[in-house]
C-alpha cells in the first residue's frame, strides 16, 4: 500500500525546515552539506522560496559525461541488450560474468 507523502509531511516554513536540518546535523553547519562537482557547486538544501534557474546548472566546457550501464554476460541475449543500450545513448559499459564460454565472435 502506497503512502501519500504529502499527508505524512505537513506544511512547514523555510525556517522550520532549516531548524530541523540544523538539528539533524548535530552541530555541523548546513554549509557542510555543500560540495563542488564537475559542473559546479552543489547545494542540496534548496527551499521553495529560492528561485532555481538554469544558470545555476551551467555546464562547464570541459565537462565530459559518460552514460554507464552494467550487463551480465551470462544472461541469454546480453549482446542484443548491449547493442540496444549503445544505440540508445549508453557510451560506457561494464560487463560482469564474462568468460570464454559466453563470448561469441561474428566474422
Amino acid at each position: 500500500m502506497a503512502k501519500d507523502l504529502l499527508s505524512v509531511f505537513g506544511p512547514n516554513t523555510d525556517t522550520e525546515w532549516f531548524n530541523k536540518i540544523t538539528s539533524d546535523l548535530k552541530g555541523k553547519t548546513v554549509e557542510s552539506l555543500f560540495w563542488e562537482s564537475e559542473i559546479g557547486p552543489i547545494n542540496p538544501v534548496i527551499f521553495n522560496s529560492e528561485e532555481v534557474t538554469s544558470d545555476i546548472f551551467r555546464q562547464k566546457e570541459s565537462n565530459s559525461w559518460n552514460i554507464r550501464q552494467r550487463f551480465d554476460a551470462s544472461v541469454n541475449g546480453a549482446n542484443e541488450e548491449i547493442l540496444s543500450a549503445l544505440k540508445g545513448g549508453v557510451n560506457s559499459i561494464e560487463i560482469s560474468n564474462l568468460s570464454s564460454k559466453n563470448i561469441t565472435c561474428h566474422f
